[in-house]
């Protein structure tokens, strides 16, 4: 089963996707808008055919852009799009780059890594979708 996860942020998205229960960074986009972040993630769609799609829901204001954005995934996609809950998983990826000593190329790919992060957490969570 193959899977994707996006990192949503106002002018980042981060990618990641696992068949496994760990998860590969794939790129991160820049967006100005809703409108954007929708093209972006078609193009992803479209490469990689995910099963299911995941998105990180953060805590506060961000969350109502986050459900406004999954909302207009939904009638997009064949994959079924659900939701984790997620916080500060940007900056909890900066610290393990940081801590693993990560080149300037893997810092620019943070959102990325934090799509990760999100998405081994949800394969934690939904240990059958995947298999070693």
């Amino acid at each position: 089963m193959k899977i994707l996860c996006v990192d949503y942020g106002v002018r980042n998205l981060g990618f990641a996707t696992a068949e496994t229960p760990f998860a590969t960074p794939l790129s991160v986009a820049h967006v100005d808008s809703m409108g954007e972040a929708i093209i972006a993630t078609t193009k992803v769609v479209d490469q990689f055919h995910p099963d299911y799609i995941v998105v990180g829901i953060p805590e506060g204001e961000i969350a109502t852009l986050v459900m406004a954005y999954v909302t207009a995934l939904k009638p997009l996609f064949q994959a079924q799009i659900v939701t984790h809950p997620e916080t500060l998983s940007s900056q909890e990826a900066v610290i393990k780059l940081r801590e693993a000593g990560a080149s300037r190329a893997k810092f620019a790919k943070d959102h990325a890594f934090a799509a990760c992060l999100i998405l081994e957490d949800y394969l934690d969570a939904n240990p059958n979708l995947v298999k070693i």
